[in-house]
């Protein structure tokens, strides 16, 4: 596991050099519509929704150790259906609490846990577990308990989420370009049976 703590750090800190290196650019209200033309079902909204939340705390050997540990407890959470088991790598953090006071709008849950895990959690369906996000200083997976159904708000109603979607496409792009870019420079070599050894020095 430290291995893979060191390669997702590196990796995270590459990505986040990549993307400080080639800012997103603020999208034009035509490319914003442009945007919610193409995708109107990325925008749906709920009118009212129950979400549960795990919260792993980096208090406990820092940020890559809580990366760690929820990374480890998704698929539990998916397997166990309603809970953590009281094994593994999660069985010290906390409980899952419910986000709100019961029933949180769209809106609401976008203002508790921002604009990335809202975007997860409004594709979730029913039971379903969110992978794990970094949002205020820790890492969370969210459940969907319920959710009412959905209608796609009018484009004047939800401008800002508009805009989040289009910096989170932008950004992935130029990460998938960059990842592009190096397989096509990177050297490359498969050995098969029917490849000659390599000459040994005498």
């Amino acid at each position: 596991h430290a291995r893979a703590d060191v390669r997702d750090a590196l990796v995270a800190e590459a990505q986040a050099a990549l993307l400080e290196r080639n800012p997103v650019r603020q999208p034009t209200e035509a490319e914003l519509r442009a945007l919610y033309a193409r995708s109107p079902e990325r925008f749906r909204q709920l009118s009212g929704m129950r979400v549960q939340r795990w919260t792993f705390s980096p208090s406990r050997g820092g940020m890559r150790s809580a990366w760690a540990r929820a990374t480890e407890a998704y698929p539990q959470l998916a397997a166990a259906k309603d809970a953590i088991p009281p094994t593994g790598a999660a069985r010290a953090d906390p409980v899952p609490s419910p986000l709100g006071d019961g029933v949180m709008s769209l809106p609401q849950l976008r203002k508790a846990i921002g604009p990335e895990a809202t975007i997860l959690v409004a594709q979730l369906g029913d039971g379903q577990y969110s992978r794990p996000v970094q949002h205020d200083g820790a890492i969370h997976i969210y459940r969907m308990l319920a959710r009412d159904a959905a209608i796609v708000p009018p484009f004047e109603a939800i401008g800002p989420r508009i805009a989040d979607e289009f910096v989170l496409q932008a950004r992935e792009r130029i990460l998938l370009a960059e990842l592009a870019r190096l397989r096509s420079e990177a050297d490359v070599r498969v050995l098969t049976d029917a490849a000659p050894a390599p000459a040994r020095a005498r």
